[in-house]
């Protein structure tokens, strides 16, 4: 694990030709950096300047970033991350509902709702990469990912536009959605009325 620090340089270090992760998280680590160093060969920072550095040297295969950034940290990083080619999955943790709207309209591919285990972690993770996860798995299709957030073409009941998106299981057959055009959130049926 490469650990950035502000104004480190380290990020040299990463050779972009290897597979890597970028953790965005504000201080102190959690469970979830050990656990994405068991897939990825990761750097770590807990500041958004080192973030966007990191995006322009090396490009990873995978951005992890936490909404509770300063500011607007976590889309900062999430719309560089997307303009990057090819594209970067990125992967957004979060506990406050209310800031997933905009993290979807920025581009996350995937959004985690605190708490959650390191299970659900690598279950994110394996949907989001099956091809890298599967006993199948050929190699070009290795750096492919499948984003997770689901869009339905459906009305949104705070504004009644049709095209809501479905981003983390809250239990069986019961998602968090969001409209994008209006920042509602809100749970619902696994399918909702089409």
């Amino acid at each position: 694990m490469q650990v950035l620090e502000p104004r480190s340089s380290r990020v040299d270090d990463v050779s972009p030709s290897r597979r890597h992760a970028l953790i965005v998280h504000p201080p102190p680590a959690d469970d979830t950096t050990s656990a994405i160093e068991s897939l990825f060969d990761t750097i770590t920072t807990t500041n958004v300047e080192n973030a966007l550095s990191a995006l322009r040297r090396s490009t990873p295969a995978l951005v992890i970033v936490d909404t509770s950034l300063p500011e607007d940290g976590a889309r900062v990083v999430c719309r560089a991350a997307k303009q990057i080619a090819p594209p970067i999955a990125v992967l957004v943790m979060t506990a406050d509902i209310v800031a997933v709207p905009a993290m979807i309209r920025a581009g996350c591919d995937s959004v985690l709702v605190h708490p959650f285990s390191p299970n659900l972690l690598f279950t994110r993770l394996a949907r989001l990469f099956p091809a890298r996860y599967s006993c199948r798995a050929i190699p070009s299709a290795a750096s492919r990912f499948v984003p997770t957030n689901r869009i339905w073409k459906a009305a949104c009941p705070a504004c009644g536009r049709t095209e809501i998106v479905s981003f983390d299981a809250v239990a069986i057959r019961t998602w968090w959605f969001a409209c994008p055009a209006c920042g509602q959130t809100w749970i619902g049926p696994e399918a909702p009325d089409l």
